[in-house]
């Protein structure tokens, strides 16, 4: 689809805060044109729809189905690189957006299909690997935390664990690069001491008058 020629038009009216959201993904993802934003949208869209009417099956009665695709929490100043990185490596994955209403946790809550979970797993190992400090944790079924993995991590048993998770969590400590450096507290400076005056002198120094 990508190496199609681009040579036809798409007449579509959008509101405002529909623009805005195209602009933060671009900007986001430092994709240099809007219309090229655009059809990245489009194309993750597609390919996002094409998993969901998919339907998971049981290959013997009484079997648990699978997820169709795995929740990953983001949390901290590495989210963009990551979803940059999902990006790079052709992984299609969808925004969860909070629902009206509710507390929303800190973070990006993204989902990604099962059949990027391999490529998924690579980002990740390669993620943890680009800074210190970064990490994952992974939720199981029994509510228990498991697992830690670092850049020298297989991508293939990394992928198995991440498709039994019920959330990945990926969280980077780490300050913002753009993030403005902390106020420095000013404090008062002391008022200066003047010379005690002299005998026959004001505070000035200046000579006093006498009464004849």
């Amino acid at each position: 689809m990508n190496d199609e020629p681009k040579n036809l038009r798409l007449p579509l009216m959008i509101s405002q805060g529909e623009l805005a959201a195209i602009d933060e993904y671009r900007f986001s993802r430092r994709i240099p044109t809007r219309a090229q934003a655009v059809r990245h949208l489009l194309q993750v869209g597609l390919r996002v729809a094409e998993m969901a009417e998919e339907e998971v099956q049981s290959e013997t009665a009484g079997e648990e189905a699978q997820p169709e695709a795995v929740r990953f929490a983001l949390l901290g100043s590495g989210t963009a690189d990551f979803m940059r990185g999902l990006d790079e490596a052709g992984v299609a994955y969808s925004v969860l957006q909070p629902s009206p209403g509710l507390p929303q946790a800190s973070g990006t809550m993204i989902l990604i299909g099962v059949a990027f979970i391999n490529a998924a797993a690579g980002v990740l190992i390669a993620w943890i690997k680009a800074k210190e400090r970064r990490g994952v944790k992974f939720a199981m079924k029994d509510n228990a935390f498991s697992g830690e993995i670092n850049g020298y991590s297989d991508p293939a048993a990394i992928a198995k664990q991440i498709q039994t998770a019920l959330l990945v969590t990926a969280f980077d400590p780490n300050p913002r690069p753009d993030a403005a450096p902390p106020p420095v507290a000013k404090l008062p400076l002391p008022a200066p001491k003047l010379p005690a005056p002299r005998s026959g002198t004001d505070r000035a120094g200046r000579q006093k008058k006498t009464k004849s």
